[in-house]
């Protein structure tokens, strides 16, 4: 993938799920280190079974039967019941994020090179930890997983990114600060596992084992 000036660029990802809808922003950097919005949605937070398999997000289909409001119940003891069948809040955010990533490979043709969550301020080790599992059920290397919490992904100012998508927009820009290496071939990221970086401010970079 190349901007308009024919520079190779990659992106970090920013995902913000809430209770509703989650919003997701991909934010680039050419190789001149100028960051701008590649691509960016917000789909429902909804989980649907369809054909045996769980759907979440722009995969769920017009008309399914749907459950919502589990991301306000990380760390419930109590399951999430969809269609009879009990999930951990965490389970199904992570078949959600799985599908936000899918969207932003569709549109970019690549994986991101790092992936950062929003989250409620104040939570505690257990709840991020949660948040980690999620990432981890959706196949994202916790090396390339970053948490940030609400307030610190509002706090950063994004050129291009207003409205509901400013945390989102936020932690892509947390990403980038964490995960600074401009990957050379638009195919590699995540996948390929080649992502590393060091916390910035409260963010917490997960891969050492460390929450911090």
């Amino acid at each position: 993938m190349t901007n308009k000036a024919g520079s190779p660029i990659t992106y970090r990802l920013g995902i913000d799920v809430q209770e509703h809808s989650t919003d997701w922003v991909a934010l680039g950097k050419n190789k001149r280190g100028v960051e701008s919005v590649q691509a960016s949605g917000t789909v429902d937070s909804a989980i649907a079974l369809v054909d045996g398999g769980l759907r979440a997000g722009s995969q769920v289909p017009a008309g399914a039967r749907v459950t919502t409001d589990f991301a306000q119940r990380l760390g419930d003891a109590k399951p999430i019941m969809v269609e009879g069948t009990p999930y951990g809040a965490e389970a199904l955010i992570g078949h959600l994020v799985s599908s936000v990533v899918s969207d932003a490979r569709a549109k970019l043709g690549s994986e991101p090179g790092a992936v950062v969550f929003v989250h409620d301020d104040g939570l505690d080790d257990y709840r991020l930890g949660l948040w980690a599992e999620a990432g981890r059920l959706a196949g994202i290397p916790l090396v390339g997983l970053t948490l940030l919490s609400r307030s610190e992904a509002l706090a950063q100012t994004v050129a291009g990114a207003s409205g509901g998508a400013s945390a989102a927009a936020g932690a892509a820009k947390i990403g980038w600060a964490n995960h600074p290496e401009l990957l050379g071939a638009a195919s590699s990221g995540l996948a390929g596992g080649t992502v590393a970086g060091a916390a910035v401010g409260g963010a917490a970079v997960l891969g050492g084992g460390v929450i911090a």
